[in-house]
């Protein structure tokens, strides 16, 4: 027969199952939570009006012909306005890209909200990035890391990525 102390203890361990299980969920929501809420900090900054006006710039209507064109016209020496814009977009892309690797916001949310944005920046200016490097070896390597992350996944269907 079960005994009357048996049936309490059976009932604290599963009180204290219950419990862990609950705080278990309970941080894991509060993580994705924080994930989302640092993503949407990051998007906000990134649809700022100035930070719209820079990115247009950049992708519409800057023009040159080699590195050294792209200097005479956009670099802080000559141009302190436009080569702000550089630095401004670089920065994001460049937070964006140590964010995803250290695992702190989802490359899924990046891809769709900003791939088209992200591709198109790397591949405006990557034919500026080897002279850039020439004086600094680690100019815009985590902009580089983001765009090859998105490129990744740029193929796969919305659907696909939603099912992992």
């Amino acid at each position: 027969m079960i005994e009357l102390g048996m049936i309490r203890d059976l009932v604290a361990i599963f009180g204290v199952i219950a419990g862990f299980s609950y705080y278990v969920m309970t941080v894991r929501h509060q993580n994705t939570s924080r994930r989302a809420q640092l993503f949407m900090e990051m998007y906000r900054d990134f649809k700022n009006q100035e930070v719209q006006k820079a990115f247009f710039d950049i992708a519409n209507i800057w023009e040159w012909e080699n590195y050294g064109d792209f200097i005479e016209k956009y670099d802080f020496t000559s141009n302190w306005e436009e080569a702000r814009k550089m630095a401004i977009m670089i920065g994001i892309y460049e937070g964006l890209g140590v964010l995803i690797y250290r695992n702190l916001i989802d490359i899924k949310m990046i891809d769709e909200l900003m791939r088209s944005y992200i591709i198109l920046f790397w591949e405006k200016v990557l034919p500026l990035i080897p002279e850039m490097r020439k004086g600094n070896p680690l100019v815009a390597e985590w902009t580089e890391y983001l765009y090859n992350e998105v490129k990744k996944i740029e193929s796969t269907p919305a659907y696909l990525l939603n099912s992992s």
